[in-house]
């Protein structure tokens, strides 16, 4: 499955990045209410920076994962961020006359809990193959 594919930490970086994006994501989330009502101009940009973290997540999810998948053949963790970036992606795309903030958080707090879930999924994964662990080992990933 995994083509003869050199490994080094690259993978786990990438992880790293996404599960912190993903955290980010939750958390501006769930405190931009709160922040908006003391500083109601941080709700003009509010839309835009739900996008760009959203981006970061779906980026970072997508450099971890596909090579990730094509050392250890797994489509599960696939299948985690494809799940946690839809239910990211729906809340930042969701028509205003559809959304409401305990949907749009409710959506986005999933999603990245999925991503974090996935990413450390992926690490595991990783972990177990000697190939993805240890860049000294030439055995593959069966």
């Amino acid at each position: 499955m995994n083509a003869g594919i050199r490994v080094s930490g690259e993978t786990r970086r990438w992880d790293a990045a996404g599960m912190t994006a993903s955290f980010l994501c939750v958390m501006h989330c769930v405190a931009s209410p709160v922040i908006a009502m003391i500083v109601p101009v941080i709700a003009l940009n509010e839309g835009t920076t739900h996008a760009v973290l959203a981006l970061a997540v779906l980026s970072f999810g997508l450099l971890a994962f596909v090579p990730g998948y094509r050392r250890h053949g797994r489509p599960d963790v696939i299948a985690l961020g494809a799940m946690g970036v839809l239910l990211i992606w729906g809340s930042v795309l969701l028509p205003e006359s559809l959304a409401s903030e305990v949907l749009e958080v409710g959506l986005t707090v999933a999603g990245g809990v999925i991503m974090v879930v996935a990413h450390l999924y992926n690490i595991r994964l990783c972990r177990a193959c000697r190939h993805c662990s240890d860049d000294s080992v030439t055995d593959y990933c069966p």
